[in-house]
């Protein structure tokens, strides 16, 4: 599982396209329910924050509060935006993928939850999974 503090750095990022152009700031962050690795981010496009773009993060970078994806801007700006509430349903995240030309995942992403990302422990003291 991957830590709190990954995405907490995402949520804090602020997106740049694959040449440099920046996107916006990071909104949302969302998982993929199996694996609860970061797989799409949501950030607004623009300084009034009322326009947002999803966009995959295969093939991302991020360096302090920098998030780099490997998509050019034409393509985030022509990119599906679904209507969604809490979680990118599959036929949300194909419709992305298929614009990006990225291989689609099989389970649902839905935004990260700061407390399913807490580690817990159990009363005997080992830590619960």
């Amino acid at each position: 599982m991957p830590s709190s503090k990954k995405f907490g750095e995402l949520l804090a990022a602020t997106v740049y396209d694959n040449a440099d152009t920046k996107i916006g700031r990071v909104r949302e962050v969302f998982v993929d329910d199996n694996t609860k690795e970061p797989v799409f981010v949501e950030a607004f496009r623009n300084a009034l924050r009322t326009r947002a773009v999803f966009i995959p993060l295969a093939g991302h970078s991020l360096d302090g509060k920098k998030l780099t994806v490997a998509f050019p801007l034409s393509l985030i700006d022509g990119a599906p935006k679904p209507k969604v509430r809490n979680t990118l349903t599959v036929d949300h995240q194909n419709d992305l993928y298929t614009h990006y030309q990225v291989p689609a995942a099989e389970p649902p992403a839905g935004p990260i939850d700061p407390a399913d990302t807490a580690e817990t422990a159990d009363t005997d003291g080992s830590e619960a999974a």
